[in-house]
């Protein structure tokens, strides 16, 4: 059966949504069906980093010409979440790595619950059509991250990385501020920046730990050695060095994934 993820087809309770592999997502926005559907005419209006300590995504509200919402959230996990020391970081695993679509017409449905949750909104000009991102251009992004990076790797193509992967797709045609979930209000390029930072940070942190060394990235943070640390100056060598790489093979990851995507647009 199609799959029908216009506002008019969707749960109407605000609990409820749809899921979908990306697989399936694309299927139904290139079927001939979705071309004569809303879906080719929706505009991107907002897009949020979301998530607590352990896991990122992205929620996205799209509009129609109706003035209709659509809500979709994406993101990347892997199932199930068992890792295996150095293998899981050399290694991306494509069998149980899992990107998924979920699409309501709530937001509420498609948060996470928690206190620890952190928020950044950017907000897209509506009537700027020149570089209007409909939910086809969603799509082909997604395709692009599956074919460049299809597995997940705890340091690299993890999580993270997926979201700020396509954070940066479409920063670049936002607003110039952005509004975090305390109100406050930033210029969109500092906070792309600063979350590029810290999902290098946090997956570095994931790479030392998986190896065992665990606080070492926090430690050269802080500019102090853990009680029962290898030396000082090798500590904060090592961590710098996992920190770096860990940063350039996610950057050009994603500048991968952006160079398909610019192709196939």
């Amino acid at each position: 059966m199609l799959l029908d993820i216009s506002p008019s087809g969707l749960p109407s309770s605000a609990a409820a949504f749809q899921e979908f592999t990306v697989e399936e997502f694309s299927a139904f926005t290139t079927s001939s069906a979705a071309r004569a559907n809303v879906i080719r005419h929706t505009r991107l209006v907002e897009m949020s980093w979301c998530g607590g300590s352990y896991h990122k995504y992205l929620i996205l509200a799209f509009k129609n010409t109706n003035g209709d919402t659509l809500y979709v959230r994406v993101e990347r996990d892997f199932y199930p979440r068992s890792w295996k020391g150095v293998a899981s970081i050399v290694k991306p695993d494509v069998r149980n790595c899992k990107d998924t679509v979920r699409v309501s017409q709530h937001r509420i449905s498609l948060e996470d619950k928690g206190s620890n949750l952190e928020k950044w909104t950017l907000r897209f000009d509506e009537e700027t059509q020149n570089s209007a991102i409909s939910l086809v251009d969603l799509v082909r992004l997604l395709k692009s991250i599956r074919t460049c990076a299809p597995g997940y790797s705890l340091p690299t193509t993890n999580c993270q990385w997926f979201a700020i992967t396509i954070w940066s797709a479409f920063a670049n045609t936002a607003q110039s501020s952005c509004v975090s979930s305390e109100g406050r209000v930033e210029q969109s390029k500092m906070v792309t920046l600063r979350l590029r930072a810290m999902v290098a940070t946090a997956s570095a942190r994931e790479a030392t730990n998986v190896l065992g060394w665990a606080g070492l990235v926090d430690a050269c943070a802080l500019g102090a050695a853990p009680a029962g640390a290898i030396p000082f100056g090798l500590l904060v060598c090592t961590g710098f060095l996992v920190l770096g790489v860990t940063s350039s093979v996610q950057r050009q990851l994603t500048a991968n994934v952006l160079r398909a995507f610019e192709t196939i647009k």
